[in-house]
């Protein structure tokens, strides 16, 4: 009966409302059988990141997703498989960098997620096109994502493949155009002067480049 139930509202969740969203997101994670949850993440993988979200809703919906995969291990394992699993950038949507935030979240796959966007960066399979997709949008609601979005920009300038470097290059100079709150602001070049502090030749230079697009 539950698998019921939880299909009609997987079935609905497109149409939903766009306040309703978050509601029905954390029940579906939350309450979801094993053998729904591949279905689950494909859902999520459809209605986040939409521009018809707008900025509050897509908060409450990127709350729900990370809330849901820390009680939901089963369901944040299948959500790291899925995006893992797309070999094309065509293929990729901006929801797959949401829920590569929402991962951040849970301490069984921070590492994961953060070694997956270095590699899909490295690849070509995440586009700074995609990046700015996912966060520009809703900025306005993802002020508190914004030390995640960092950690992410800093992966990126740390990397060996320049692809990864070039998006981390342009991810911090979005993050602080786009955040103009001081304490972001601060926690950039921070951040920045780590990197350029480091002495790796490369790391430096991409935090160098950082520095003086952010300038």
């Amino acid at each position: 009966r539950l698998e019921a139930v939880n299909g009609s509202v997987l079935a609905a969740l497109a149409a939903a409302d766009r306040e309703m969203l978050p509601v029905s997101i954390r029940y579906l994670i939350k309450t979801s059988p094993p053998s729904m949850h591949w279905n689950v993440v494909t859902a999520l993988r459809q209605n986040l990141a939409m521009p018809s979200l707008g900025s509050n809703a897509g908060r409450l919906c990127i709350d729900a997703t990370r809330a849901g995969f820390r009680m939901q291990k089963s369901v944040a394992d299948q959500a790291l498989k899925a995006v893992r699993s797309i070999s094309s950038d065509r293929d990729h949507r901006p929801a797959d960098v949401w829920i590569i935030l929402a991962l951040l979240d849970s301490p069984v796959h921070r590492k994961l997620a953060e070694t997956l966007f270095r590699h899909k960066t490295a690849a070509g399979m995440f586009s700074q096109g995609l990046i700015d997709a996912a966060i520009a949008p809703f900025v306005d609601g993802l002020v508190d994502q914004s030390s995640r979005i960092i950690t992410l920009a800093s992966i990126s300038i740390k990397a060996n493949e320049a692809a990864s470097r070039r998006v981390g290059v342009s991810l911090f100079a979005m993050i602080f155009r786009l955040f103009p709150q001081s304490t972001t602001r601060r926690e950039v070049v921070a951040c920045l002067l780590d990197n350029v502090g480091s002495r790796r030749a490369l790391e430096v230079d991409a935090g160098l480049d950082a520095l003086t697009t952010i300038a």
